[in-house]
């Protein structure tokens, strides 16, 4: 047989119709199979669901600890800010917004208000601290035995190599 005589046999309509019926099935058969493996997943691997409505009542004592947590640093920052305004310090823009940041206490802003809070913390004045200064003879001033001496020049200078 030459190979004229087997591409003249392979080449004729009803070969060429298997053989394109054949790639075609190959190239879309997932998509064809598709909906017989799902059926099949969803029989033989169930979705799995909460039939005792235990899950709920976890996430509501989450969401209560949450909120708890949030309730507690505005407690904190509030005793915080009113200690300010008794020693006579201007705290009432941080007074609002220590308000405004317990208005979020609501699933899903409770991170911001606890961020809100933290700020507020950070940005309390506070009264400045009175530094003990020494004497000019500084004749009450303990030094440790162990100290080492400090020059007069007070930078030290090293040689280059």
């Amino acid at each position: 047989m030459s190979e004229l005589d087997w591409l003249m046999r392979v080449a004729r309509p009803r070969t060429l119709a298997v053989v394109a019926a054949g790639i075609g099935l190959s190239l879309f058969g997932n998509v064809l199979l598709r909906y017989p493996r799902q059926w099949y997943r969803e029989v033989m691997y169930p979705p799995v669901r909460d039939v005792s409505g235990q899950n709920r009542d976890i996430e509501e004592a989450l969401e209560a600890r949450k909120s708890l947590e949030v309730q507690q640093r505005y407690r904190r920052v509030a005793a915080l800010l009113e200690d300010a305004a008794a020693r006579g310090l201007e705290v009432s823009g941080l007074q609002r917004k220590a308000q405004l940041a317990l208005s979020l206490d609501r699933p899903g802003y409770r991170a911001q208000a606890l961020r809100v809070l933290s700020e507020i913390e950070l940005e309390l004045p506070r009264r400045p601290e009175g530094l003990a200064g020494v004497g000019e003879d500084a004749s009450d001033l303990v030094v440790p035995p162990d100290a080492p001496a400090v020059k007069a020049s007070g930078a030290s200078r090293r040689k280059r190599r």
